[in-house]
């Protein structure tokens, strides 16, 4: 739910936090495209932002954490090393 920040997994939703948000929002909506850190970067947090790349690894974790209920789903958010992230 776009407009509310909540993710749902199976009927139990869960509000996120506003990046955490829009990086799952990013990740979903284009399903097996790998995006670098500094494209996620540049995306969401802006072109001239001062944010450490590694912001991006800390939300990943987070989002994997509460996805982590069920294995399949934290194992959907995937690393392609050396490259960003992609959802699968």
């Amino acid at each position: 739910d776009y407009i509310n920040l909540t993710v749902t997994i199976d009927e139990k939703s869960q509000i996120l936090p506003q990046k955490e948000f829009q990086l799952l929002y990013k990740l979903l909506s284009f399903p097996n495209h790998t995006f670098t850190r500094q494209q996620i970067m540049d995306e969401l947090w802006g072109y001239d932002s001062e944010t450490d790349i590694r912001t991006v690894d800390v939300h990943i974790n987070r989002l994997r954490q509460k996805l982590g209920d069920d294995p399949k789903n934290a194992k959907r958010l995937l690393t392609v090393w050396g490259v960003g992230y992609k959802f699968v």
